[in-house]
């Protein structure tokens, strides 16, 4: 006897069984993704994808109260090209299955050709050879030749032949596939999904105890990917886009249609799939803030995600066997971020209903336009577990030890954050410390590049720790503030005090202690007489032979910092290793035409 109808619960244990068989080759996947970009990471993602509809979906008897939830929680966590192509599927399934309890095999194809026809609809420049192409070549054959079909465990057994055919003929149908002689990551993905569901219906109808012992079970994927390349570089394809850029859009009264056409000017690889007026974007390019600006215009942002996707490359270029994170509070330029190999964790900033990633997903300008409203005031939050652990992780596959340096724990909870995530990683076996810096913004970002150059130099694992910790103890910050306005709203210092001194035109020196807490050691109504302090701090450092190194940073227009810039290369006698604008998190601390200068003893 074969299975003739399937209802909700039958669905979910065999899609079950379809994920594990992908999860299991998901290492596969991402050594032979090299389309859109060969960023390695499709099996990685397709995990992400169908692991969130397996553990956050409610599992019912009826098929479509299950493949509802099951679309409800696989577009929040669907991730990437393939992922976010998988979870449309997904959903397609579950709007064409109307009320129904179970399913007959008839029935299945039928919500299943109009579940692929949907995917190409949610792209916006649909590509042939991908796994678009397999879904609808597998979902067609199903079509014309359901007469052959009695059953579920018929349908798999009969239809996986046209599901190999099309992922063969990938190779064909994309330059860089054939190319390489590879076949599309994504579309074998799908197959292998199709193939675990196999194999459970036939271990279900046979009682086979031996399982995939059986040589019916065996996969013929293994013949198919039978060549890897040896090198992601070799294979790189990275196109002109840099950033993989995902989100969820709520509350919106516009279509897919209607979105992807605003993205169009920003990038390509756009998706655009909805569900119960929940949108799931995905756009490759290479202005991040640009494109969650223009997605904000369209409802509220969610879960945003950027990808470097040339991040592969930096692997295969890397001269260091220790890798180097910090967070986005540590102030310094990007070019002196890639020269020297430093990974950087970004936080979060909310701003309205909005979710947006530090540094690189929102622009500076836009930051203190929303400062500047009435109705709410930006506020930031940490990267969460799953994101750091996830960072961490990777680079752990590349490096032989980690260390990570936070912001001052006094400041944030970043530190807790990674720590927890280190924990974790240290059971694993991986050799990682995480180093609270007890300083922020440029004086933090100033330790960072310091200890990236002694990991350049080939200092050992703990001699790059005991200097860093050495160079962080002999760091310190000074800051200008224009205003009190702004620490104030954002709750670092006592709003009493800070109202009261805004409402004056009080400014003030902001500096932090040997704990790395805020401290207030100067205040005045003059600006002029602000910067005099932090001259006079300087001169008195130089005269005592401490200062090594400085770096400059600043809030909003630069020429309102040229000044202080040249009257500090005038006191030092040397210029600023580097001059940077804050980032978006501190500058909602400090408000806009703050100035400040960060020393190293």
């Amino acid at each position: 006897m074969g299975t003739e109808f399937i209802n909700g619960t039958d669905f979910y244990r065999l899609f079950v069984s379809g994920a594990d068989l992908v999860i299991k080759n998901k290492e596969k996947l991402n050594r032979i993704n090299v389309f859109p970009v060969a960023d390695g990471d499709t099996g990685s993602n397709l995990e992400a994808t169908l692991k969130s509809a397996i553990e956050f979906a409610v599992v019912d008897k009826s098929f479509s109260q299950t493949t509802l939830s099951m679309a409800e929680a696989i577009i929040s966590g669907a991730r990437g090209n393939s992922g976010i192509i998988f979870a449309q599927y997904i959903m397609g399934l579950a709007e064409e299955s109307g009320e129904r309890e179970s399913l007959h095999v008839n029935d299945f194809i039928n919500i299943n050709i109009l579940s692929s026809k949907k995917l190409y609809k949610a792209v916006s420049r649909p590509v042939e050879g991908t796994i678009l192409t397999v879904i609808r070549a597998w979902s067609e054959y199903l079509e014309n030749n359901r007469e052959e079909f009695e059953t579920f465990e018929d349908m798999f057994e009969q239809s996986m032949e046209a599901a190999y055919c099309a992922l063969r003929n990938t190779t064909s149908q994309l330059e860089i596939l054939r190319k390489h002689n590879l076949v599309d990551s994504g579309g074998s993905g799908f197959v292998y999904f199709l193939e675990g569901i196999k194999n459970s219906l036939h271990i279900k109808k046979s009682g086979d105890t031996q399982g995939l012992e059986n040589e019916n079970l065996k996969s013929q994927m293994e013949n198919i990917i039978s060549d890897f390349p040896k090198t992601l570089d070799d294979h790189s394809n990275t196109g002109k886009y840099r950033y993989c850029c995902e989100c969820l859009i709520t509350g919106s009264g516009s279509g897919a249609e209607e979105i992807s056409t605003a993205l169009d000017k920003y990038g390509d690889s756009i998706i655009c799939i909805e569900h119960a007026g929940v949108f799931h974007i995905h756009v490759h390019s290479n202005t991040p803030g640009d494109v969650f600006e223009v997605m904000s215009g369209f409802g509220a942002i969610k879960r945003p995600k950027i990808d470097d996707m040339m991040v592969g490359k930096r692997f295969e270029d890397k001269k260091q066997t220790i890798a180097l994170v910090t967070d986005s509070i540590a102030d310094i330029p990007d070019e002196l971020v890639e020269k020297h190999d430093i990974y950087i964790i970004p936080l979060n900033i909310q701003s309205g209903e909005s979710t947006y990633i530090d540094r690189i997903g929102i622009s500076r300008q836009k930051i203190y336009k929303d400062m500047n409203k009435k109705e709410f005031y930006p506020s930031t939050s940490m990267p969460n577990d799953i994101q750091v652990m996830e960072k961490l992780e990777l680079l752990s596959h590349h490096y032989e030890s980690i260390i990570a340096i936070s912001v001052s724990s006094r400041l944030s909870g970043v530190y807790d954050t990674f720590h927890r995530a280190a924990s974790k990683l240290e059971e694993k076996g991986v050799r990682i410390k995480i180093i609270d810096s007890r300083l922020n913004s440029a004086a933090q970002g100033l330790m960072v590049l310091k200890t990236a150059q002694l990991i350049e130099e080939g200092k050992d694992f703990d001699t790059v720790v005991d200097m860093a910790r050495s160079i962080a103890e002999k760091t310190e910050i000074y800051v200008a503030l224009n205003t009190l306005k702004n620490v104030s709203r954002s709750g670092r210092v006592s709003k009493k005090i800070a109202s009261a001194g805004a409402a004056i035109g009080l400014k003030a020196v902001i500096s932090l202690d040997s704990e790395g807490s805020g401290t207030v050691p100067f205040v005045s109504l003059s600006r002029k007489s602000l910067l005099e302090k932090i001259y006079t701090m300087v001169r008195t450092k130089m005269k005592e032979d401490e200062i090594s190194e400085y770096a400059i940073s600043y809030s909003g227009d630069y020429k309102k910092a040229a000044g202080f810039v040249e009257n500090i290369e005038q006191i030092t006698g040397k210029p600023p290793v580097y001059i940077c604008e804050i980032s978006s998190v501190t500058a909602l601390h400090v408000g806009e035409g703050a100035v400040a200068v960060s020393v190293i003893g």
